[in-house]
């Protein structure tokens, strides 16, 4: 099994290797790693808070719920799977700062309306006024495992730890053609969800574009970047405003590479996953795969 202690060694080796990929590429933002906890016990995502690292995501409102009450407040959860618009009560989650698949209008305003009744004390900003300037500082530092340095300029590219009042969202675009994953369609789909976000959803902050590519569909990320270059071009902003969130366990260094500002890395970190009666439902496989403990030597799918 995967120890406290092996989450600890593997959080630093990702990082090393995201922190590495950006001083070669000269990057004046640190890609946000996104640590996915799903279907693992609170324990081991309390041994990677413990290393410093803040970011965390979660597939399911159930576990998420009952995650987040037993951890730390200043981490910042990330909803990065399929969310059903009856489900949007989960924005009671004070911590809940992104939502990374956004894939209809329907959704947008649900989550819209969710906030004004579940954070009602958090005022919308005027949508004429820019959203605040990220702030350039890293994660706070641990006195077990120090935080990797930073030279440069590289600053991390999700921080903004006090804008609370308006929830963080991405668009999630389908990249491939696999009829599984969710999202919507590049093009006017994607450009007309995007504007209304912007316009019509006074308490959503369209933070970006998120997809899930099909394994090894190094495509997908190229797809990604043009369809964030056409949402830019359409709506009047520069495309670097724009983040982009992909890439996963196997495949983070070829997404940070095409222009990934957030990762989403999960078994690299905390080894294979055992599905939990928490998740929706979901009955445990019934012969799970071994747990790998070295960071170099396991691959993700997906997430």
């Amino acid at each position: 099994e995967v120890t406290p202690e092996d989450v600890r060694a593997n959080l630093i080796s990702v990082r090393n290797r995201v922190e590495a990929l950006a001083q070669e590429l000269q990057l004046a933002k640190m890609p946000t790693l996104v640590a996915v906890s799903k279907f693992k016990p609170v324990s081991l995502i309390r041994a990677a808070y413990d290393a410093g690292q803040r970011h965390f995501g979660e597939n399911y409102v159930q576990e998420l719920e009952e995650k987040a009450p037993l951890l730390p407040r200043d981490i910042h959860w990330h909803l990065i799977g399929h969310l059903q618009s009856n489900k949007v009560s989960v924005v009671h989650i004070p911590n809940l700062a992104f939502i990374e698949s956004v894939d209809s209008i329907k959704l947008a305003n649900k989550l819209d309306s969710a906030m004004s009744k579940h954070r009602p004390s958090a005022p919308a900003r005027c949508l004429s006024q820019p959203p605040p300037p990220l702030k350039q500082a890293l994660e706070p530092s641990s006195p077990l495992t120090p935080m990797p340095v930073v030279r440069k300029g590289v600053t991390p590219a999700s921080e903004d730890a006090t804008a609370m009042d308006r929830l963080k969202v991405m668009v999630q675009v389908l990249t491939s053609d696999e009829e599984r994953k969710n999202g919507v369609e590049m093009g006017a789909a994607c450009i007309e969800l995007c504007r209304y976000i912007r316009t019509s959803c006074p308490n959503l902050e369209l933070l970006g574009l998120m997809t899930i590519g099909a394994p090894g569909d190094m495509g997908a990320f190229t797809s990604l970047v043009a369809c964030r270059l056409e949402v830019a071009q359409a709506l009047g902003l520069a495309p670097e405003s724009l983040e982009l969130s992909m890439g996963m366990s196997h495949d983070f260094p070829e997404a940070i590479r095409a222009g990934s500002t957030n990762v989403r890395v999960g078994t690299t970190i905390f080894g294979a996953r055992h599905m939990t009666h928490a998740a929706a439902g979901m009955l445990p496989p019934a012969h799970p795969a071994p747990v790998p403990v070295h960071p170099t030597a396991s691959a993700e799918a997906p997430m």
